[in-house]
């Protein structure tokens, strides 16, 4: 981490960094950050130990405790999803790709898979995205997502390929929060 926060330019610097953790993650980061004079938002949960969250705050860390719960917590942040399914291949034929077809229908990946990004936000605190747009598309079967310095990464069938990220994403109340990435397969 301390490599990462180092090697940050002075413009990733200046928009800080944020992170979600109640314990030596958080403590990590708000020291970390501190070191190369960076502001950082660790979004933590109530009921956290005390003790791991007044490290936090003495290592320099701004803490967020409005989350009820680890689950809540991620609610503070916009997610990006991987939307996917497999890669379409040559046709399969024969006993093993009949039980394949049935095996993929019945956990509902019969599907052509939607190739995209998309962006999920709860717009009203109610724990439901309400917002679901298409961040990027034309992909081919992305499996993963890493935001990193001012690039977001996706790994696509074989390339990884990187695009220019320029934030913000806000949280519901419209504060800059930070971003949280899951890679999933629809």
């Amino acid at each position: 981490m301390l490599n990462k926060l180092a090697s940050l330019s002075a413009e990733e610097k200046a928009r800080g960094v944020i992170g979600i953790s109640a314990g030596n993650h958080a403590q990590a980061l708000a020291y970390g950050a501190a070191l190369e004079g960076v502001d950082a938002l660790i979004v933590m949960w109530q009921g956290v130990s005390e003790q791991k969250l007044e490290a936090t705050r003495a290592y320099g860390g701004t803490v967020d405790l409005e989350a009820t719960d680890p689950l809540t917590a991620f609610d503070r942040l916009d997610v990006l999803v991987a939307e996917t399914n497999m890669p379409p291949g040559p046709e399969q034929r024969g006993v093993r790709a009949w039980v394949m077809k049935l095996a993929m229908k019945w956990a509902g990946a019969d599907v052509p898979s939607p190739n995209r990004i998309v962006l999920l936000r709860d717009a009203d605190g109610g724990g439901v995205a309400e917002i679901k747009s298409t961040f990027l598309a034309g992909l081919n079967s992305p499996v993963g997502i890493a935001l990193i310095g001012s690039d977001l990464y996706v790994a696509d069938t074989y390339p990884v390929l990187p695009f220019p990220f320029r934030g913000p994403l806000l949280s519901r109340t419209g504060k800059l929060l930070g971003l949280a990435i899951l890679d999933t397969v629809a």
